[in-house]
């Protein structure tokens, strides 16, 4: 009797808990999170890899234009950012002795003809980046006037991080994308021995 009422109540215990009402889980539409996917096509391409740097152009070969005596500048004939040929006249100086004297040395002796004025010319052809001098200005000798360009030594410097260098090592065929939308076609001529720290 014991064995039965053993049965009989661990048997009500299971179906109690068969009968209790089942829960139902609801499912929140709000947070549920969908991820955009996009079809294509299949293609079978080259893998190109381009690498982005900056570049800065700049001219290899200056000239610069010197006083060749203590003087005074009569006149300039040139101005920044125009373009001179070689012996052209960019500068007239007079010397501080035929700026004191005058034609003094004319009146006693016809035959010097002492004028005092010395033209300064141009040594290369390009373009004008600096004038230093100004007509009036008093200048000594070996005295900067002006810097000119040589126009067919415009290069482009790129400063390439050194983790980059095996990309470039026996490259020498690089595209130049300028400020406008152009591209040119250039060439990596060399490499300059300078590490910025």
């Amino acid at each position: 009797m014991k064995k039965n009422s053993a049965y009989i109540l661990l048997l009500s215990i299971v179906a109690g808990f068969c009968n209790t009402p089942s829960t139902t889980v609801e499912t929140n539409s709000e947070n549920e999170i969908i991820t955009p996917v996009t079809i294509t096509s299949i293609s079978t391409d080259a893998m190109i890899d381009y690498l982005e740097l900056n570049a800065t152009s700049t001219f290899l070969k200056k000239s610069y234009i010197k006083a060749p005596g203590n003087g005074y500048i009569v006149s300039v004939n040139a101005q920044a950012g125009a373009t001179v040929t070689s012996n052209q006249s960019l500068f007239t100086l007079k010397t501080k002795e035929s700026q004191s004297i005058g034609n003094t040395i004319n009146l006693l002796d016809t035959s010097f003809r002492f004028s005092g004025v010395i033209p300064i010319k141009g040594g290369v052809g390009g373009y004008v980046s600096e004038i230093n001098h100004q007509a009036g200005d008093y200048v000594q000798e070996g005295e900067q006037l002006a810097v000119i360009n040589d126009t067919k030594s415009l290069v482009f410097i790129l400063n390439l991080p050194y983790e980059l260098r095996p990309y470039v090592l026996n490259k020498k065929n690089v595209d130049l994308l300028l400020p406008d939308g152009k591209r040119l076609a250039g060439i990596i001529t060399s490499a300059m021995p300078i590490v910025d720290a």
